[in-house]
């Protein structure tokens, strides 16, 4: 038996062709727990956790060693299985731009990704909900089997131990916050007209915190008027997406959200959304892909907050807390040693295996 992760993040691949990658219920003729359980088969395996996030794609599986030796030759056949509308093309650049940890080193990078070492915003916490929402999805779908049951156990328990023992989550920094730390830099109005398009979780925490500072006048467009949590938050209904279109209210921040493989809003939508108004957009774009089209958010009346953009900010956000990191990792070291020894019949050291040879990080 065997763990090998599989995994591409933002460190090598840019955020919008992670979501061009992400296969999700849209690009599937079946449901996405029978399109694992068909990847999962394939391959032979015992185990499968797929974990998708707007900066990284990433498989934790277990298996008998020779199962998993033929992921690590052949990890383009994987890649082909997961996503099979994607041209040849777009299969090698994954394969390029994967990372594969296998036992040891495994356990390590899961570890580090559930502490918030491994994130674009290093020590936002949203990636431990979003390991554990992931795990529940896989395990419904009888995708886990023992040896991912105690990883995730021993990983959670890890995470908190570093959110606990460490500062490295001290003043949490997400995405949404840090868009909204950029937005705040233009001193926009409390009277701002508000557009929002998506009312998901991230949108929920959008307007959460928009309403907290102060604004007022929401309007949100989405697919489906069912989820009403960001309309209770706000007080307002939720209209459709397919109605957006016709809306000529104007705004003044427009903040997106819709996963879609193409952007949704280009110039001829923006302009009859902007109307006569010649005053500056200012555009919070947090989809992957990206919602807004090119040559939107490059007017010149547009000021653009995308994910992308946010890097730099993120990467400030690093330097201030790299001495927690280090603090993380000797917590997470000496959890990894101690992992083996509580496994079902699994049995790797500590050193044992590490990045692939096709990642050229790989770690000496």
């Amino acid at each position: 038996m065997s763990l090998q992760i599989i995994t591409i993040s933002h460190h090598k691949a840019t955020l919008n062709e992670l979501g061009q990658w992400i296969v999700n219920e849209q690009l599937l003729s079946s449901n996405l727990a029978e399109h694992l359980q068909y990847l999962k088969n394939q391959h032979a395996l015992n185990g499968l956790w797929y974990v998708a996030t707007c900066n990284r794609i990433l498989f934790v599986l277990s298996g008998d060693a020779p199962a998993i030796a033929h992921l690590s030759d052949d990890t383009a056949h994987f890649w082909r299985n997961y996503h099979p509308q994607l041209s040849p093309a777009d299969i090698e650049t994954m394969t390029q731009k994967s990372s594969i940890y296998h036992d040891a080193a495994a356990v390590e990078h899961l570890y580090e990704v559930a502490a918030s070492v491994d994130a674009l915003v290093v020590g936002e916490r949203e990636i431990l909900r979003q390991l554990r929402q992931s795990y529940e999805v896989c395990r419904q779908a009888g995708l886990i089997d023992d040896t991912l049951r105690l990883l995730s156990e021993n990983t959670v328990n890890v995470a908190k131990q570093v959110y606990t023992d460490t500062k490295i989550g001290e003043n949490p920094v997400s995405v949404v916050s840090l868009a909204l730390k950029e937005l705040n830099r233009h001193h926009l109005a409390h009277d701002a007209k508000i557009l929002m398009v998506g009312a998901g979780q991230t949108m929920h925490l959008v307007a959460k915190l928009l309403r907290a500072q102060g604004y007022h006048h929401f309007t949100v467009f989405n697919r489906t008027t069912k989820n009403q949590a960001i309309g209770t938050l706000l007080n307002i209904p939720i209209q459709p997406l397919s109605r957006l279109a016709h809306y000529r209210e104007g705004f003044d921040l427009l903040v997106t959200c819709v996963g879609n493989s193409e952007n949704i809003i280009d110039e001829t939508l923006f302009a009859a959304l902007r109307g006569d108004s010649t005053a500056p957009a200012y555009i919070i774009d947090l989809a992957i892909p990206a919602n807004i089209s090119p040559e939107v958010s490059k007017q010149e009346t547009v000021h653009y907050i995308a994910i992308e953009k946010l890097r730099d900010l993120a990467h400030e956000n690093l330097n201030r807390r790299r001495q927690e990191i280090q603090h993380a990792k000797q917590i997470i070291h000496a959890h990894v040693k101690t992992f083996s020894k509580k496994k079902p019949p699994t049995h790797f050291g500590v050193g044992n295996g590490g990045n692939s040879p096709k990642d050229k990080s790989r770690k000496k």
